[in-house]
């Protein structure tokens, strides 16, 4: 069960600072996200061991350091993150079978693009929607799989657990519960979007008064 508190609440942690707080921390967010990415896809992809671990964390390290030197590069990346969720919601609500992966690379390609037009816009929609994604994700998992979380747990360790339970996430339940990842996604990005443009307007409001 370790392994899924710990997986849950570094979730929710994630979720929490980059939907109420992206543009403040938006390269912290940045390289944390691409990190977590990074990471899950080379443990869904292959073999669970310890040299995997490692060889996952320094290409993370590695796509981190260059998204955060190459500024451009980060806006592009993050909204395409926010256009990979939402095809990823779109997928789970249409019938694209196992086409699914055309909408998330579309819809990822083109937020990303806009991403590099509007980018302190982009920055707070992307930060609230990820964050709000994680936040509806984790929440809706502990809401409808409660009890059946000594479920979720692998023979195989720490790091079975917590590689299968993202792709659970990623996958099967964000299929099944599409139409509910959607509306408390939705409800929470909106929430977070609100707070950082009410707290940008303050901020430049407050620096204008100084100077």
């Amino acid at each position: 069960m370790l392994g899924i508190y710990l997986y849950l609440a570094a979730i929710v942690l994630l979720g929490f600072v980059s939907c109420f707080f992206g543009k403040r921390f938006y390269f912290q967010i940045l390289a944390a996200t691409i990190f977590t990415l990074v990471i899950g896809t080379a443990l869904s992809w292959f073999e669970l061991s310890w040299k995997t671990w490692m060889l996952a964390v320094l290409i993370a390290i590695a796509v981190s350091a260059l998204a955060l030197f190459l500024y451009k590069l980060g806006i592009f990346l993050l909204g395409g993150v926010l256009g990979a969720g939402i095809g990823t919601l779109l997928a789970g609500l249409l019938p694209f079978g196992q086409y699914r992966w055309i909408p998330v690379a579309a819809l990822a390609l083109l937020m990303g693009v806009c991403a590099l037009k509007w980018c302190d816009v982009f920055i707070m929609a992307a930060t609230a929607f990820h964050g709000g994604w994680l936040l509806a994700g984790s929440l809706c998992f502990l809401l409808t799989q409660f009890q059946n979380l000594p479920n979720f747990v692998y023979a195989d360790g720490l790091l079975a657990t917590m590689a299968n339970l993202n792709q659970y996430l990623n996958g099967d339940f964000a299929q099944q519960y599409a139409l509910l990842l959607l509306a408390g996604t939705a409800v929470t990005a909106v929430i977070g979007f609100a707070g950082q443009y009410i707290a940008t307007r303050r901020e430049t409001s407050v620096s204008r008064c100084v100077e």
